[in-house]
């Protein structure tokens, strides 16, 4: 990929240089032109500059015709060409992951990149990852393929005309009688798969909430004879902290992956009280939800678990957060206050669930 670039001189004027990018290295090539302008800022060429303009575009032509010529006995994989461009954030590293995962290969050469594979890779992803993840990585393979064909590994690009999801699409949930089905569905893989998911559910936190979850974060206070346990967790963009109180049922989930991390003998200790007389969580340290899978894995888990219910939905970890944000809604909850209860800082999140809500209410049938 040659891409014209302009460099300012002292004098006002700019050098007009090339940037060439092939085969994973980036060079500078200056042309020894100039032009009054920048051109990159504005798309109409002054008289002056138009001799300069076009030749700059003449050298470009040739050397995209040299360099294509030499890529004939070049071979770069698909994955190589990720791995050496300028993209090294976490969602090109994710899309490696998954694209190894499909495959079943470490490495991918261009040949396999067709509309039908392409189509086959968007069909897994949807399966493993929730769907606005799944775009995500998506409209990143894109791009990544647009540079390659600007680059000359592939002739088309079959996700040019992908597009972004609209941000109001629906978030899958689950109902109260899927809910039920999963409940009294037994299962045999790791139980702290099963207690996460029914937290999250339960308290309304994120994948990355639960998994760095820690014993200390919650506590129990003793209020009219009750036990308050509340839960601490860094706000968004760690800006802020939120103190949320949990339920009945989040508890319970608590108590049991307790019973299951301490030894036997310790499983009926009661948890200590302090100065205060605030009841801490202090028989447990480190991580709650320590030994769960990574995410893909977990989500292997509960479409398994999910089918066995009789559930047609692919279930997915955050299916949990949704199904929790719509109940709340369900129960009347107002929007700043479930702002606070998911921890979000834009409106617009807490719109889909209300506007899903309604949905819902205005399709049930009326007797």
């Amino acid at each position: 990929m040659i891409t014209i670039r302009y460099k300012p001189l002292h004098n006002g004027e700019y050098s007009i240089y090339l940037d060439i990018y092939s085969a994973g290295k980036r060079e500078r090539k200056f042309t020894g032109l100039r032009s009054s302008k920048d051109y990159t800022k504005t798309k109409f060429v002054s008289k002056e500059d138009f001799d300069a303009i076009e030749k700059a575009k003449k050298i470009v032509n040739e050397l995209s015709s040299e360099i294509t010529k030499n890529k004939k006995d070049t071979v770069i994989s698909l994955i190589e060409f990720i791995q050496t461009t300028e993209k090294n954030q976490s969602s090109y590293k994710k899309l490696v992951m998954h694209l190894q995962l499909f495959s079943g290969k470490k490495d991918l050469s261009f040949d396999i990149i067709s509309k039908q594979w392409i189509n086959s890779f968007q069909s897994y992803l949807n399966k493993q990852l929730a769907e606005s993840y799944s775009n995500d990585l998506l409209l990143s393979f894109r791009k990544l393929l647009n540079d390659a064909v600007k680059s000359g590994y592939i002739k088309t690009n079959p996700l040019s005309e992908y597009k972004k999801i609209n941000s109001s699409f629906d978030r899958h949930f689950l109902k109260d009688n899927e809910i039920e089905a999963l409940e009294s569905t037994s299962t045999t893989f790791n139980p702290l798969i099963r207690l996460a998911f029914f937290f999250s559910l339960h308290s309304g936190l994120t994948w990355e909430q639960v998994i760095t979850l820690t014993w200390e974060q919650i506590k129990v206070d003793k209020k009219k004879k009750k036990e308050v346990w509340t839960i601490t967790i860094n706000g968004y963009l760690n800006h802020a902290i939120y103190t949320n109180e949990l339920s009945e049922f989040a508890i319970s989930l608590l108590k049991e992956v307790a019973s299951i991390k301490v030894s036997p003998e310790n499983v009926n200790n009661k948890f200590q009280t302090d100065k205060n007389g605030s009841v801490n969580v202090c028989t447990l340290s480190g991580n709650v939800f320590k030994h769960l899978p990574n995410k893909p894995n977990v989500n292997i888990k509960l479409r398994l678990w999910g089918a066995m219910a009789g559930i047609e939905k692919n279930v997915c970890f955050s299916m949990a957060r949704n199904t929790y944000a719509m109940n709340q809604v369900k129960n009347g909850v107002k929007k700043q206050q479930l702002k606070r209860l998911l921890n979000v800082s834009r409106t617009y999140y807490i719109r889909v669930y209300e506007r899903m809500s309604k949905e819902i209410a205005y399709d049930k049938p009326t007797i």
